[in-house]
């Protein structure tokens, strides 16, 4: 009867169990409807933002952009396309672009896909809850053709509202709109769950997807 080497045996079982793990965090491959080719490039356009909060549009197409990696696609940098899009076809802000200028949109950047967003609801209202609401679309650029759409709502009661959920003070109510903030971040815990919501139903790209944690 031949003898197991202890050593060989652990170390055996330890790479066994390292393959698994990251096995169990490879990404999830998930499929384009029928007819339509996985984009290899996609560019982040800007956010059409209809609320009050300039910093939370900038944050949540910052940490849209900064994962895509992860789903398989090489997405060019926001100031790059900020750039392309102001000097070639003057455009600076999301409520600008129009189906209809997809295509010429697609030869500025150079893409083979592009993503529209629209922020519906970003706040915190009266120190209660956090809320984010946005719908994202991605469109095909050489055909303008529509071919994927997300809407969703996140929502997220606040330390205040954890605390005592029959009253809120005057003083909470009043500085309700400061709950939460980081630096550069918003809201970040909400916006968190909302973009990796997104991301989990969002088909894959061309690219090979990038594990690894997310970032935001």
């Amino acid at each position: 009867m031949r003898t197991v080497n202890p050593i060989r045996f652990f170390v055996g079982l330890a790479l066994l169990l390292l393959a698994a793990g990251c096995g169990a965090h490879a990404p999830r491959i998930i499929p384009f409807g029928p007819g339509i080719a996985p984009p290899r490039t996609l560019a982040v356009l800007p956010i059409d933002n209809q609320t009050n909060s300039v910093p939370g549009v900038l944050y949540v197409r910052q940490v849209m952009h900064d994962n895509l990696e992860r789903k398989g696609y090489a997405a060019p940098p926001l100031a790059d396309v900020d750039r392309a899009l102001s000097d070639q076809l003057g455009i600076s802000l999301g409520g600008q672009v129009s189906e209809d200028l997809i295509p010429k949109i697609g030869q500025a950047l150079g893409v083979d896909a592009v993503l529209t967003g629209t922020l519906q609801k970003f706040g915190t209202v009266l120190a209660l809850y956090s809320e984010v609401e946005a719908t994202f679309v991605m469109y095909e650029t050489g055909t303008g053709k529509k071919i994927w759409e997300y809407h969703g709502y996140t929502r997220q009661d606040t330390a205040v509202a954890q605390r005592n959920s029959n009253t809120v003070s005057l003083t909470a109510a009043l500085v309700g709109s400061l709950v939460q903030r980081g630096h550069g971040k918003p809201l970040q815990p909400v916006v968190r769950t909302y973009y990796r919501k997104l991301l989990s139903e969002m088909p894959t790209g061309a690219e090979a997807p990038q594990g690894g944690g997310w970032t935001d």
